[in-house]
């Protein structure tokens, strides 16, 4: 998962003399336990961050995340928090990889809207996994 911190829109930004800032979070473990944190308390800290500073976060979501109902739940406090939902692969595959050919990442793009739909927060906006955006032209 990646998330990013978004302020106004771009009139209400130039306009304001306030600092802005961008988060960015790749491949947060929902459900991993750490050493300091579970995937639940973590989740809970970040969101009650956010809140507390009121800024909203665009969450680019590795669908292969919510797999399972636990998953769900997690991006489902995101999206009834109000934060929007992008999407950033089913499986995080990294597309320079020469093996990775472009209909299989296609595929995975597809495989993730397709579960990623079901939230009302979701918009078709696409991060690539380790920003990755295909080594020949071809592939770009």
């Amino acid at each position: 998962m990646g998330a990013v911190a978004v302020g106004l829109d771009r009139r209400a930004i130039a306009a304001s003399p306030s600092p802005q800032l961008a988060l960015t979070m790749d491949d947060f473990g929902w459900s991993a336990n750490n050493v300091r944190l579970n995937g639940e308390e973590r989740n809970r800290s970040i969101l009650s961050t956010l809140k507390k500073h009121s800024l909203k976060a665009a969450l680019f979501v590795r669908a292969s995340n919510i797999d399972d109902d636990k998953g769900k739940q997690l991006l489902r406090t995101w999206d009834i928090a109000g934060h929007l939902i992008g999407n950033h692969t089913y499986s995080h595959r990294n597309y320079n990889n020469p093996a990775m050919t472009t209909q299989a990442f296609a595929d995975d793009i597809l495989h993730a809207e397709q579960l990623l739909r079901a939230f009302p927060r979701f918009q078709k906006i696409f991060r690539f996994p380790v920003l990755k955006e295909g080594e020949t032209a071809a592939a770009r």
